[in-house]
C-alpha cells in the first residue's frame, strides 16, 4: 500500500515553525511569506509519511543554512578568516545535505519494495487460488504441472523475504511476481497463455 504525502497535521506545522527563522535571516521580513516559502521547500520533496518528512527538514535546513553562511561570507566587511569559517560551515552543511539525501533514497526504496513486495504476494495468492479447482468434478482436469512447481517456488521465496538484506529482497520480489504471472497464465489454459505472447496477434 503506497502512503499518501505528509501535507498536514502537527508534525508539519512543527517542520514549517523550524524552518522559518532560517528564511527570514535571508532577507524576507514577512513571516506568513517565510512560512510559506518553508512549505514549498518541504513539498518539492514529495515526502511519503512522517518518517520522510523530519529527513527532508533536515535536508532543507541543512541547505538553507549553507546558503545562508554563504550569504554571509560574501559580504565585504567580514575578515578574511570569518569569510573562510563561514565557507567552511557551508562546505559542511553542504555534506550533511548530502547524507540526509542518501538516507531519504534509502528510505524510498524501502517503502517501494514495501509495495511491491505486497503486489507480488497478491499476485502469489491469486496464483494459488486459480489452480484450485472451484467444483467438485467426477474427473477433474489437473492443473498444469509447471503452474503448480512455480507456485510452490514462489512460496518458498516468499516465506524468508523478511530475512534477506533489501538488494536480495527486491530480487526475490521480482522472482515471486514473474513465477506468479506465469503459474496463473498456465492455470487459465492456452488460451491465457496465448494473450500474453505476440502469438495472439498471429
Amino acid at each position: 500500500m503506497t502512503r499518501k504525502p505528509a501535507e498536514t497535521g502537527p508534525l508539519m506545522t512543527f517542520v514549517v515553525a523550524l524552518l522559518t527563522p532560517l528564511l527570514l535571516t535571508a532577507g524576507i521580513t514577512d513571516i506568513a511569506l517565510a512560512r510559506q516559502a518553508a512549505r514549498q521547500a518541504i513539498e518539492a520533496y514529495n515526502a511519503a509519511g512522517n518518517d520522510q518528512l523530519v529527513t527532508v527538514a533536515q535536508i532543507v535546513g541543512f541547505a538553507l543554512a549553507s546558503l545562508d553562511n554563504l550569504r554571509l561570507s560574501a559580504e565585504p566587511d567580514r575578515s578574511v578568516s570569518m569569510t573562510l569559517k563561514l565557507r567552511g560551515n557551508a562546505n559542511a552543511l553542504n555534506r550533511a545535505t548530502q547524507r540526509s539525501t542518501a538516507a531519504l533514497e534509502i528510505q524510498r526504496r524501502d517503502t517501494r519494495d514495501e509495495s511491491d513486495q505486497q503486489a507480488a504476494l497478491a499476485s502469489l495468492e491469486q496464483a494459488q487460488i486459480q489452480l484450485q479447482p472451484t467444483q467438485p468434478a467426477p474427473k477433474p482436469a489437473p492443473a498444469h504441472p509447471w503452474a503448480s512447481a512455480m507456485t510452490r517456488v514462489a512460496a518458498e521465496c516468499a516465506r524468508d523475504l523478511a530475512k534477506l538484506p533489501p538488494g536480495q529482497r527486491r530480487a526475490e520480489i521480482i522472482r515471486i511476481d514473474a513465477l506468479s504471472q506465469a503459474a496463473t497464465h498456465l492455470a487459465g489454459g492456452k488460451a491465457a497463455l496465448l494473450a500474453t505472447t505476440t502469438l495472439a496477434t498471429r
